[in-house]
C-alpha cells in the first residue's frame, strides 16, 4: 500500500513538471488507474477514492480519469456524482484509445439504465449500518435488516477477527427487474439459479421478499452476504468462489448462534450427487454460482462447499478457518495452507475433502425437493388454479366421508407420486382439518416445513391450528416465523395482534399494518 502512495505521487509530479500530452494521456492514467483498481479489487475503497481524487484533480479534462472517478464514486455509494463522471468521460470519446473506449461508454449506459431505481432510495441509518429501499412499503425491513445485521457484525467479529469501522451500505430493491438491472447479472442467471440477492460494489444488494410471492429467508440471506462482505474486506479478491460461498454459507446462520447444519433439500441433493458421481468440482464454481447450469447444481455446489468449511472447522475451529483466509491474503498458498489445516500431507484438498464428503453416509430425505421462487412480478397461475381438478375430486372424496381417497388425489396432484408440492402438502392439512382430525393436519403441516422452511404457510396454518386447540404460545411463535419469512403476510400480522397480550406489541404490528396496506 505504501509503495503504490509513493509511485503514484512520482507520476503526479512527473505530469505536472512534463505537462505532456503523452504523460497527461497515457503513462500517468494508466498507472493510477491500475493502482485504483486494485485498491477496489482488494476491497480498499478509501484508498481508490483518494487516489482516484487526485487523479481528476490533475486530470480534469480526461475522459479516462472522469471514467476512473465514475466506478469509485459509484462504489462509495454516491451515486449522482458516478453518473456525472461517467458523463463527462463520454464527452470527447475521440481523445480515448479504441481499446478503453466501450469501456467508457458501457460504464455510462450501465449507469443510465440503474440510475432511475438508486435514484429512488430514501435511507434508514444504523449503529454501523445504512439501509435503502425504494419502496416506502419496504420501510418495516428497517428494524429487522440493522438488527440482523449487527448481530452478524458481532458473530463475524468473532468467528473471523474483523469488523468494518465504517457503515456499511444494504439495499433492498423493490422487484426482480430492477434487481437484475443493478446487479449486471442477467435475468436467465438469476432466474435459473435463483440468484436472490449479492455481495458487489461494496455493498449488499438483496430483493424484498415484498417482490416475492411468499417471501424466502431473507434474514439469513442478508446475514450471508455481510459474511461475503467481512471476507473481501480480509482478503480482497484472492479467495476463490467456492472458498468464498461456503464460508458464507456455512457461517450465515452465526448471527442466531446456531449451529450451521444443511439443508433437508441440500442433503438429499449430496445424496443423489454421490451416488450418481456428479460432483461439482470447485473449478466450476468460478467465477459465480449464479452461473451454473441450473438451480439443482447450484444448490449441490452450495451443499458441497458448506461441508467443505465444516471439515475445516472441524479439524482447526474457526481460528483455523480464519488463518485460511488471512494466509491466502497474505499471498501464501491456498491448498498448502487447507490441506495443512486438515492434515492431508500432500495430497490436493478437493480431493481429500471429496474422499471426506463420500465417507460421511449421506442419506436421502424422501419428499425433498427444490422450489423455484415465485416473484409477484411473474403473473403465475398459482397453484389453486393449476391442481383445481385433483382438488375438486378431493373435495367431493371428502363429502362422502373418504377422507383418506381424498388425501391421494391430492398426492397425485404432484406428478412425481410423492407430495413434493409444499402447496399441496398444505392442502392435505386443511383438509384433515375439516375432516376432524387436528393431529394428522398438524403431521402435514409439520413435514411441510421440515421438507420446505422457506414456505411460510407451513408455519401459518400450523399458528392456527395451534390457537385453536388453545396453545396461544406456540401459535404466536409460529405467527412470527411466518412473518420472519413473509413480513408482508396480512393475515399472520393480524392473528398476531388478536394474539398478543402486550398493548406496545399489538400497536407496533397495527402501525406495520397501516404502512402494508398503504394506509
Amino acid at each position: 500500500m505504501r509503495n503504490s502512495g509513493i509511485s503514484l505521487r512520482r507520476v503526479f509530479f512527473a505530469c505536472v513538471l512534463l505537462g505532456t500530452a503523452v504523460c497527461a494521456w497515457s503513462l500517468p492514467v494508466d498507472s493510477i488507474a491500475n493502482a485504483v483498481m486494485q485498491a477496489l479489487a482488494a476491497s480498499r475503497v478509501s484508498q481508490a477514492d483518494s487516489f482516484s481524487r487526485e487523479l481528476v484533480v490533475a486530470l480534469p479534462e480526461n475522459p479516462y480519469a472522469a471514467h476512473i472517478r465514475s466506478i469509485v464514486l459509484y462504489e462509495t455509494g454516491d451515486y449522482a456524482a458516478a453518473f456525472a463522471q461517467a458523463q463527462k468521460s463520454i464527452d470527447n470519446l475521440s481523445a480515448v484509445g479504441a481499446d478503453i473506449r466501450m469501456r467508457l461508454v458501457n460504464q455510462y449506459d450501465y449507469l443510465k439504465s440503474a440510475m432511475p431505481v438508486l435514484a429512488s432510495f430514501r435511507a434508514r441509518e444504523g449503529k454501523h449500518f445504512i439501509f435503502y429501499y425504494a419502496d416506502p412499503k419496504d420501510s418495516i425491513l428497517a428494524n429487522d435488516v440493522l438488527n440482523v445485521l449487527e448481530q452478524a457484525r458481532e458473530a463475524m467479529g468473532s468467528d473471523l477477527g474483523y469488523s468494518p469501522p465504517d457503515k456499511i451500505r444494504v439495499e433492498a430493491y423493490r422487484s426482480r427487474a430492477d434487481f437484475i438491472t443493478v446487479s449486471t447479472l442477467t435475468e436467465d442467471e438469476v432466474t435459473r439459479t435463483g440468484t436472490i440477492a449479492l455481495c458487489k460494489f461494496n455493498r449488499m444488494l438483496f430483493v424484498s421478499p415484498r417482490a416475492v410471492a411468499r417471501g424466502y429467508e431473507w434474514q439469513k440471506t442478508i446475514a450471508h452476504e455481510y459474511v461475503h462482505f467481512i471476507v473481501s474486506r480480509i482478503a480482497g479478491n484472492v479467495i476463490p468462489i467456492w472458498l468464498h460461498e461456503g464460508t458464507a454459507r456455512y457461517l450465515e446462520s452465526r448471527y442466531l448462534k446456531e449451529e450451521p447444519a444443511l439443508s433437508t433439500v441440500e442433503q438429499d441433493l449430496l445424496f443423489r450427487a454421490i451416488k450418481n458421481n456428479t460432483l461439482v468440482s470447485f473449478s466450476r464454481m468460478h467465477p459465480s454460482m449464479a452461473k451454473l447450469k441450473d438451480a439443482e447444481e447450484g444448490a449441490t455446489a452450495f451443499a458441497e462447499v458448506f461441508c467443505a468449511i465444516r471439515f475445516v472447522v472441524a479439524k482447526a475451529g474457526y481460528r483455523g478457518l480464519r488463518d485460511i483466509i488471512r494466509g491466502a491474503s497474505a499471498g501464501l498458498d491456498l491448498d498448502s495452507l487447507l490441506t495443512h489445516t486438515v492434515g492431508a500431507g500432500t495430497r490436493p484438498f478437493e480431493e481429500v475433502f471429496f474422499e471426506h464428503l463420500r465417507s460421511l453416509g449421506i442419506k436421502p430425505v424422501e419428499g425433498a425437493s427444490i422450489t423455484s421462487k415465485e416473484f409477484t412480478e411473474d403473473n403465475r397461475p398459482d397453484e389453486a388454479v393449476l391442481f383445481r381438478k385433483h382438488v375438486r375430486l378431493a373435495e367431493l372424496l371428502l363429502g362422502q366421508n373418504r377422507a383418506q381417497a381424498a388425501v391421494k388425489e391430492l398426492e397425485r396432484a404432484d406428478s412425481t407420486g410423492k407430495t413434493r408440492s409444499p402447496w399441496i402438502m398444505n392442502q392435505i392439512g386443511q383438509l384433515w382439518e375439516r375432516n376432524g382430525e387436528p393431529a394428522n393436519a398438524l403431521k402435514a403441516y409439520e413435514r411441510s416445513i421440515f421438507l420446505f422452511p422457506e414456505y411460510c404457510n407451513g408455519y401459518f396454518n400450523s399458528a392456527l391450528l395451534r390457537e385453536k386447540q388453545g396453545d396461544a404460545a406456540t401459535a404466536a411463535a409460529l405467527l412470527r416465523k411466518t412473518l420472519e419469512i413473509n413480513p408482508y403476510h396480512v393475515p399472520a400480522r393480524e392473528a398476531l395482534v388478536s394474539l398478543t397480550r402486550d398493548k406496545a406489541e399489538a400497536e407496533r404490528q397495527k402501525a406495520i399494518l397501516r404502512v402494508i396496506q398503504g394506509e
